[in-house]
């Protein structure tokens, strides 16, 4: 008799380096956010799909990539096994966004039968730099 383990939804997703996504708008341009790497560990069952949400920006959107920042999506699925590490970006940040720091939540859900959910909260900084001539 051969004995198999139920596969199990152990994972977690960190901003291991604590950093926050950093955005300057100019003259009250849209503007983008610098990118900072998620960590992805420990066991799945299928995949993981990672969304997110920036509900305080208005048409702000939120972007992942697993190549390094080569593409990007709005949403993404990744094998852990496979993929460690993954990038995060705000893109189409109005002009109009008030200085501050915004929550972006992150959802990561392993798409396996039975599969947790993990949920994880980072900073949006926007900063805003405006000329005045003289």
């Amino acid at each position: 008799t051969v004995t198999v383990a139920k596969p199990v939804s152990n994972f977690t997703l960190t901003n291991s380096s604590g950093s926050s996504l950093v955005a300057t708008i100019v003259e009250g341009l849209s503007a983008n956010s610098s990118s900072i790497a998620l960590t992805l560990s420990g066991e799945t069952i299928g995949n993981v799909s990672l969304s997110a949400t920036i509900v305080a920006v208005s048409g702000a959107k939120v972007q992942f990539s697993a190549d390094e920042g080569t593409t990007w999506s709005d949403t993404l699925s990744v094998d852990i096994s496979a993929i460690s590490q993954v990038k995060i970006k705000v893109i189409k940040i109005p002009g109009a966004t008030s200085v501050g720091t915004y929550n972006v939540a992150i959802t990561a859900a392993d798409t396996g039968t039975g599969g947790k959910t993990k949920k994880l909260n980072v900073n949006l900084q926007v900063n805003r730099i405006s000329s005045d001539w003289k």
